[in-house]
């Protein structure tokens, strides 16, 4: 849902004046954020519900290897297909962002992966988009990375990779975080609670939310608007070894490599429930959207 308002917003600052896209990012934003935060925590206890098979609408594909590795075999490599060029994607609309602190405007489809660091971590991050504005470009697949949504449903897909500065002491959580505070009325907050209380359910103790601090009262700090799930939220892992060379971000058979939580969810939620995040070995994840607008 995220990655749906990211992209509305460059095609109303395209197609409507600079005070009617202004006035609709406002009117988008201000009234539903509270609804977001719902829908959001709706679409995850139910994503995660399903059973396995369920959730499975992927073509059939060659087993993965296994945790840590990117190398199947020659005649898999071969298999995959290659990376359509597409050199004009920053003229069209595109999700863009950028990371805090800002290292500038970052786009979707990079033709090489965006370098981060902080004071946790190093790595690479490679953010992909199909072209849902245009219909007939979309089928096509004549776009970068068009080989790879081709058959596929989902149309996003995140991917990082990352080495740890120190070993950690404490659980690794993925999640969103609001900028600032959102007031709910009591209603919102019922319900908010009852869709977060099943989502615990399904999900455990490793989900944690929070509504954020009301500034008004007082001094700080104030926490804001979280909501945080365990890693096996994600859909693929690998890990690599020190001195060994991680998968590339934009390998064209990176969907062959490591272990995917839609092949075996109960092994994958394993594998991330006993996993050590320490300084040495590289960290690569990829998410993928989890419903059709």
């Amino acid at each position: 849902l995220a990655m749906t308002f990211f992209e509305a917003m460059p095609l109303l600052e395209g197609w409507l004046p600079k005070e009617g896209a202004w006035l609709t990012e406002n009117l988008i934003f201000a009234p539903t954020t509270t609804t977001v935060w719902i829908i959001v925590t709706g679409l995850a206890v139910a994503w995660l519900a399903l059973p396995p098979r369920g959730r499975r609408s992927e073509p059939d594909r060659k087993p993965s290897p296994g945790v840590g590795s990117k190398d199947a075999s020659v005649d898999a490599a071969d298999a995959c297909s290659p990376t359509n060029g597409d050199d004009d994607a920053h003229r069209r609309p595109n999700l863009h962002g950028t990371l805090i602190p800002s290292t500038g405007l970052r786009n979707a489809n990079p033709a090489e992966p965006y370098p981060f660091q902080n004071s946790n971590a190093e790595g690479v991050f490679l953010p992909l988009h199909r072209p849902t504005y245009d219909a007939a470009l979309d089928k096509s697949g004549d776009y970068r990375y068009g080989d790879h949504f081709r058959g596929r449903k989902r149309l996003w897909e995140f991917r990082v990779q990352l080495r740890f500065k120190r070993d950690l002491d404490k659980t690794l959580q993925i999640g969103i975080e609001l900028e600032d505070y959102v007031p709910l009325n009591a209603a919102a907050k019922q319900l908010m609670g009852m869709t977060v209380s099943a989502l615990r359910s399904v999900v455990g103790n490793g989900l944690y939310h929070s509504v954020g601090d009301d500034p008004k009262p007082g001094a700080g700090p104030f926490e804001k608007p979280v909501f945080m799930m365990p890693m096996w939220a994600c859909d693929q892992l690998i890990v690599t070894p020190e001195g060994e060379e991680p998968p590339k971000l934009n390998d064209p058979c990176f969907s062959d490599f490591g272990i995917k939580r839609v092949d075996d969810r109960r092994a994958f939620v394993e594998e991330f429930s006993t996993l050590q995040f320490r300084a040495g070995p590289t960290y690569t994840v990829a998410f993928w959207g989890i419903s059709q607008f």
